[in-house]
């Protein structure tokens, strides 16, 4: 059946990263560490590799060409803090993904099927994945559409900047555009499996009528939580049969969802291994970028012309931090959302002890694995990110601005 898997959701994502050497492994279904066909993967390995290298005497063709044939250091330096930033994040990326996290990627797949196993019903995947693949072509075609742009609007003519004029120059934008839509989607998929688990424990909570003169009744510590039947989860036990007869139904589901809440934070620590080192080095672009669009915007309001480029180029910068931050900002939420409801569920009184002692490790369990998105630890992302940068653009702006 089509887009049961994560395989088959991201194999559009998958041809497309291999076109801009991202994937050097394969991603497909039942190779957990990404073996492919020796030639196969020599072929593959040697595309992203030519790729890195090509980037260093383009890099050099596009500052050479931008820099005017002057001898002002100043717009030197600001021609080559431009671009030097936008290759040397792509250079990194493809770097880490040739090395580091060559087999990192397969493995992070491998573990989103395993938890689609036990947590999802055939019905549900088959609605999630099709949902995925069409976000997926959806934002590849917003990228193609903007590289055309780019290219028919001729950004030179207005902004002085040839990085987009030339083939080469469009490589490092579309490399790292790529990579911010892998960890996009990716960071999405983790919060969907989180929503599935917190709608679970949401179905856990029915309103209750009690009246409030009512007193517990002698046989209260023989009450259990009475679960509602779900459509949306397929908790699969994997408890022994030793710790089943030990156990009540209701505590051997919440010692179940206890193992996928962990397995779901072991995905969160591979995505932020896998993107922590590129997603610093593109963040760095991404500011960069945008302060140069700001300075060429200024000259061209001083001269008297209205810089629509720069101001179309700043809203695309700002555009991908926002696909940065937002996702990791709503993930973060919505896996902190179930402390909340185990607390919520603790408030109820038809529940006896040795629950309650469950309900408290599941408590502590979050607390202790609380997921974080960091650029290699260096900073957290999320909208703090995000307002943060806007506002040390902000303030640049009004400096420059007061000092002119």
């Amino acid at each position: 059946m089509p887009y049961t898997n994560i395989y088959s959701a991201t194999k559009p994502l998958y041809y497309v990263s291999s076109l801009f050497g991202l994937a050097p492994v394969s991603w497909c279904s039942g190779k957990k560490h990404g073996f492919i066909r020796d030639r196969v993967r020599i072929l593959k390995l040697f595309w992203t590799v030519l790729l890195t290298l090509t980037l260093f005497p383009s890099m050099y063709y596009n500052i050479s060409l931008s820099v005017p044939k002057s001898n002002n250091v100043t717009r030197i330096i600001g021609f080559a803090i431009f671009h030097v930033p936008l290759y040397l994040s792509c250079i990194i990326t493809l770097f880490v993904g040739l090395t580091v996290n060559r087999s990192k990627l397969p493995q992070l797949l491998y573990k989103i099927m395993q938890v689609d196993r036990v947590l999802i019903i055939t019905s549900t995947r088959l609605c999630m994945y099709r949902k995925t693949k069409v976000h997926i072509f959806l934002q590849l075609l917003v990228v193609f559409v903007i590289v055309v742009a780019l290219w028919l609007f001729d950004m030179s003519s207005y902004c002085g900047l040839h990085c987009y004029h030339a083939y080469l120059g469009i490589v490092p934008f579309l490399v790292n555009t790529v990579e911010i839509i892998q960890f996009l989607n990716f960071v999405m998929i983790l919060r969907t499996k989180y929503k599935l688990l917190n709608a679970y424990l949401t179905s856990l909570l029915p309103a209750l009528k009690i009246n409030e003169n009512t007193v517990p009744s002698s046989n209260f510590h023989t009450t259990f939580i009475n679960f509602v039947p779900n459509e949306v989860l397929e908790v699969k036990s994997s408890c022994s049969s030793s710790l089943l007869n030990d156990m009540t139904q209701s505590e051997v589901k919440i010692h179940h969802l206890r193992e996928i809440y962990s397995r779901l934070y072991d995905i969160s620590l591979i995505i932020s291994s896998i993107y922590g080192i590129s997603l610093l080095g593109v963040i760095v672009w991404l500011f960069t970028y945008s302060i140069a669009c700001i300075v060429f915007a200024l000259q061209h309001f001083s001269n008297g012309r209205i810089p629509i480029a720069n101001i179309l180029l700043l809203l695309l910068s700002q555009c991908l931090l926002a696909a940065i931050a937002v996702p990791c900002h709503v993930t973060t939420d919505e896996a902190s959302r179930s402390s909340v409801l185990i607390q919520k569920l603790l408030l109820r009184r038809d529940i006896n002890k040795r629950f309650i002692s469950h309900l408290d490790r599941f408590y502590t369990q979050i607390n202790s694995m609380t997921i974080k998105f960091t650029a290699c630890g260096f900073f957290s992302l999320d909208m703090s990110l995000f307002c943060g940068i806007i506002g040390a653009i902000c303030t640049y702006v009004f400096v420059i601005t007061q000092l002119k």
